[in-house]
């Protein structure tokens, strides 16, 4: 028996199924890849040059005075990537079109020497926490992974972060990022979640803080491939 499913997490598939020899899981481990790095910088420069307040300062007329403070720039800022895995990796290839220094935060950085050779630095989650300007996550969940940056590891982070979770919401004190957004407009958070536990909490008041629906890795484009991919991987079962 096999299961196959279009995504690249499989924490939606109950552990029996993984734990029974006579059951293969397939997932798309490649498909969306582009497609969330590509989220990530979006969510990114959205924040950063206040994309949405803009709009928002033309509509209403207030032009500038409507931005309540200027956008900052991305080039030549620390970026900090939590977890190296495929996601990950991309995000950190296409940061560096954008001159950004790269921290990780990895299990296992002795499998990613060369990450090593295009100046990615591997450090403690703390010290990637505390010093970088940009904050992306890319882990799965798992029990290792739940909770993974609680309100302790939120409290570490700059007051003028960007901070950006397109893994599931359960890896981050989602609830704590949010009302620490709330207490700091400097403070901006980036989140692609299911949304439907906290959707009470976000208003079009919160200028520093973009929810989308958990749909960075649910383009066009990525679910023609995953659609190909799942079928190439059944293909070579056979």
């Amino acid at each position: 028996m096999t299961i196959a499913t279009l995504s690249i997490a499989t924490d939606h598939i109950d552990k029996k199924f993984f734990d029974d020899k006579n059951i293969t899981i397939i997932n798309c481990d490649m498909s969306n890849v582009v497609s969330v790095a590509e989220h990530v910088f979006s969510l990114i420069f959205a924040l950063k040059k206040k994309l949405l307040l803009g709009y928002e300062s033309v509509v209403n007329k207030t032009g500038r005075a409507g931005l309540n403070g200027l956008p900052t720039d991305v080039y030549g800022q620390t970026l900090g990537i939590v977890g190296a895995g495929k996601i990950g990796r991309k995000t950190i290839e296409m940061a560096k079109a954008f001159n950004l220094n790269v921290l990780c935060h990895t299990l296992h950085p002795e499998n990613h020497n060369d990450l090593l050779e295009i100046g990615v630095a591997f450090v403690s989650l703390d010290e990637l926490l505390s010093k970088s300007d940009i904050i992306s996550v890319h882990v799965p969940l798992n029990e290792t992974t739940r909770n993974l940056i609680g309100i302790n590891k939120i409290n570490l982070l700059k007051p003028n972060v960007v901070f950006i979770n397109t893994s599931k919401k359960e890896v981050v004190d989602t609830l704590a990022l949010i009302q620490k957004a709330k207490e700091n407009i400097n403070f901006k958070v980036g989140l692609d979640i299911d949304f439907e536990k906290y959707d009470n909490l976000f208003t079009l008041q919160d200028k520093n803080i973009i929810v989308t629906p958990h749909v960075a890795g649910v383009t066009i484009d990525s679910i023609a491939r995953m659609a190909g991919e799942v079928t190439e991987k059944i293909i070579k079962m056979v």
